[in-house]
C-alpha cells in the first residue's frame, strides 16, 4: 500500500473549565460537584504535501489519501476518509465507504446538525466553474494562481453512522513546475501543497 507523508503545520484548541457549583445540604452539609470540562475545538491546519502530475491529464493525477483521526502522519489509503486529486490535488473527494457535503459556512460555525439539513452529497468539489459546480477554489487573475473560497466548508461523513468533520480550503502552496513541453505526451509536470483546516463535529 503506497504511503503519503502529511505535513502537520498547526494545532489550535481551546479548553474552558466550568467552576464546581457548591451546593448546601438542609443539614448545613455542603459538597462540591464534579468540575466539568468543555472543550471548544477549533479548527487544525496542516499540508498536505501534493504529487507531481501532468496538468495536460488532470484525471491521472497521482492520489493523495488523508486520515483526518491523524493527519500529520503517515496515511494509508483503507485508513482514509478523504482524497485529493485532480489538477495540483485540489479536489477533494471521499474515500470508500465515505460521504461529502458542501455548505457555505465557516468551518468554525458549522454543527452536527448540518450534515442534516444537507440533503444532496457531492461526488467531488475542486475548482469552482460556476454557482452550480460547488467549488471550493478559483482562478485569480491578479495572482495567476489558485484561490480559496471563503465560508465553504465540506462536511465529511460515514455512510453508516453519519457526519465526522469538517473540512476547509486555506490555500495553494509551493507550487512548482519542472520539464518544458506541455500536452499529455510532453514532459511538464507540476505538483503544489494543498493546505486545508478541519476539526471533528
Amino acid at each position: 500500500m503506497k504511503k503519503f507523508n502529511i505535513v502537520y503545520s498547526t494545532m489550535m484548541a481551546a479548553v474552558v473549565l466550568a467552576s464546581g457549583l457548591l451546593t448546601t445540604s438542609c443539614n448545613k452539609d455542603s459538597e462540591i460537584a464534579p468540575l466539568e470540562l468543555n472543550q471548544t475545538k477549533a479548527a487544525t491546519q496542516v499540508t498536505v504535501k501534493g504529487e507531481w502530475g501532468n496538468p495536460s491529464k488532470p484525471n491521472e493525477w497521482p492520489k493523495v489519501y488523508i486520515n483526518l483521526y491523524n493527519p500529520w502522519n503517515v496515511s494509508e489509503e483503507s485508513s482514509a476518509q478523504v482524497v485529493f486529486e485532480n489538477r495540483v490535488n485540489g479536489n477533494i473527494s471521499p474515500n470508500k465507504k465515505h460521504v461529502l457535503k458542501y455548505i457555505n459556512k465557516d468551518i468554525n460555525a458549522v454543527t452536527r446538525e448540518d450534515w442534516n439539513t444537507q440533503k444532496s452529497e457531492v461526488e467531488t468539489v475542486g475548482y469552482h466553474f460556476n454557482d452550480n459546480a460547488r467549488g471550493w477554489y478559483t482562478y485569480d487573475l491578479e495572482s495567476h494562481g489558485n484561490k480559496a473560497l471563503e465560508n465553504v466548508t465540506i462536511l465529511v461523513g460515514h455512510e453508516d453512522t453519519g457526519v465526522l468533520f469538517a473540512v476547509r480550503l486555506v490555500s495553494f502552496s509551493k507550487v512548482e513546475q519542472k520539464g518544458t513541453i506541455p500536452g499529455p505526451n510532453g514532459d511538464l509536470r507540476v505538483r503544489g501543497d494543498v493546505n486545508i483546516a478541519f476539526r471533528t463535529l
